[in-house]
């Protein structure tokens, strides 16, 4: 799951909270290659968070900027439930979730 925050969102959030490491190595960045169509670049002042569910494994994870790992750890969800639900928001025909 892609999310996109400002620098001040971002600091409110994880910067006190002893959680999550190397926040000192995000900075931030201009997406220059954007991931789909309805996609549009980020401005300068914008941090682009990835998080990543792993059901079987049952670890969780946030990358900062598709570099820093900030968070490895286990989520406390139920077997095979995540705390989102997946929609198709428009048709690609190249992809399987039209991403």
């Amino acid at each position: 799951m892609k999310e996109r925050l400002t620098a001040i969102e971002f600091e409110n959030r994880y910067g006190k909270n002893k959680a999550f490491k190397n926040l000192d190595q995000v900075t931030y960045w201009t997406d220059i290659n954007p991931r789909n169509k309805n996609d549009v670049p980020v401005d300068v002042r914008q941090i682009i968070l990835y998080h990543y569910y792993h059901r079987i494994t049952k670890t969780y994870l946030i990358v900062a900027n598709e570099q820093v790992l900030i968070y490895n750890g286990l989520y406390l969800y139920n077997d095979g439930k995540l705390p989102f639900v997946n929609v198709q928001h428009y048709t690609n025909l190249n992809r399987f979730w039209g991403e």
